[in-house]
């Protein structure tokens, strides 16, 4: 005697039986249809071989295909999609396991409220149900959907092009004088424009179809930015090496294809098959520069969640980090102010209390102009990045060698090898305290 007899072997029925034993019980579970045990060998890949309702694999009727199939009488006009065998109608869900939507629930409170059939909600909430559908879905097992494509697209599509962008236009790097950086950045600006486009498309779509996104979208759409910063720093590395080693652009395309399945684009860092390797989801999440991009932009384009905040801080800083950081050095303080090239900053009055006699002075780039008088230095290298270029110099001071980063416009900027004075802006610097790094307001 059977402790359970289950009838039919569909989604829900083979679920069911699948628990039932695991906890001890004799089940026995019926099927009328096929059993689809051989799927490779008894299916084909032409459409009609599957869908035809009087004989296809899809049908709904008995196992054995030489009897007629079940008829069903539908009072409306309309195409009803059923099917018989193991597995049931998730044979023909192409792969997919829906939820329902959350607005079909009585407690779903969302702006497109009124879109849907309020007059028959289920009587409980969508949260209740959740931990079910997560059981069913691990038990199953279900994957998460293919993600779109677009941040991964614009990305290899403007390192690709980059490799490229100075070699292939020797001629004009050699007889015009101008930000070599443009030639780059303009194939990244060039990608940016079809992610643009993308989106355009793909927010309105996403809108309409995935509801919970209509409140988090927004959120994707600044981290665009580090996006396209990150892929023109990259480009701009790739760019420079090509020059001098013409494999790069090879190389970059069989690293490429690795890359892309290393980074969760059509998968989530908590599917089953890696969730439980903890070390691996840290390293494939942190040590992927592109991977907290993806995630930071897809949760709130496609699972209706803001990003979280540590992929959030990662992105900016993977996107903007690079630019030269403040010029620090250690200068005597004489009659209440510090002297830096010539130029006395007033001390706090605390400070000039306190009887010091030296102070750590930081002035940032920006803050440090090529002028008739101050520092004299001498030009080590100069980069162009766009209207400005930023000064790398060599300079003696207080009897020890120290570097010195000054912005200048590119248009009035020296040339390597030159000998410059630099010129800090007092009302600009910042002074350390030299002992424990703390900052001295003014």
């Amino acid at each position: 005697m059977r402790d359970v007899i289950i009838v039919g072997a569909g989604g829900g029925g083979a679920v069911i039986a699948k628990e039932l034993a695991g906890r001890g019980l004799d089940v026995l579970l019926l099927e009328a249809g096929a059993r689809f045990a051989q799927p490779e060998q008894d299916w084909s890949h032409f459409e009609s071989d599957a869908n035809n309702p009087a004989s296809g694999y899809f049908r709904f009727g008995p196992a054995d295909r030489s009897k007629p199939p079940w008829v069903r009488e539908l009072a409306q006009s309309t195409l009803f999609v059923q099917l018989s065998g193991v597995g049931g109608t998730t044979n023909h869900y192409q792969g997919n396991s829906p939820r329902a939507a959350p607005g079909v629930f009585v407690d779903y409170d969302g702006a497109d409220k009124s879109a849907y059939d309020t007059s028959h909600l289920f009587p409980f909430g969508y949260r209740d149900l959740l931990p079910y559908y997560e059981w069913v879905e691990h038990t199953l097992p279900v994957e998460t959907a293919p993600m779109s494509r677009k941040e991964e697209i614009f990305f290899q599509g403007a390192l690709q092009s980059s490799c490229t962008s100075l070699l292939g236009q020797a001629s004009l790097v050699k007889q015009v004088r101008f930000p070599r950086q443009l030639l780059t950045f303009a194939v990244v600006g060039t990608n940016a424009v079809t992610l643009v486009v993308m989106l355009v498309v793909l927010v309105p779509v996403n809108l309409i179809f995935i509801p919970e996104t209509r409140t988090t979208f927004w959120a994707a759409l600044p981290l665009m930015l580090p996006l396209v910063a990150l892929a023109g720093g990259i480009a701009l590395v790739l760019a420079t090496l090509t020059v001098v080693f013409r494999d790069v652009e090879h190389l970059l395309t069989a690293i490429l294809l690795p890359w892309f399945f290393l980074t969760p684009v059509f998968y989530t860092l908590d599917l089953q098959q890696i969730s439980g390797h903890p070390h691996l989801v840290q390293l494939l999440h942190w040590g992927n520069p592109v991977a907290p991009l993806v995630i930071a932009i897809r949760d709130p384009l496609f699972f209706g969640q803001l990003p979280q905040l540590g992929d959030v801080i990662y992105v900016f800083v993977a996107g903007f980090i690079g630019s030269p950081s403040m010029n620090l050095c250690t200068v005597p303080v004489f009659n209440g102010a510090a002297s830096f090239g010539g130029v006395d900053v007033p001390l706090p009055q605390g400070v000039v209390a306190n009887g010091r006699t030296s102070l750590v002075i930081g002035v940032r780039p920006e803050s440090l102009d090529v002028a008739e008088e101050g520092i004299p230095a001498k030009v080590d290298v100069v980069e162009d990045v766009g209207a400005d270029a930023f000064v790398f110099c060599s300079t003696e001071l207080g009897g020890e060698t120290a570097k010195l980063v000054a912005r200048s416009e590119a248009r009035k900027a020296p040339k390597q090898g030159d000998r410059v004075t630099l010129r800090p802006r007092a009302d600009e610097a910042h002074l350390f305290d030299p002992a424990s790094g703390e900052r001295l307001e003014r």
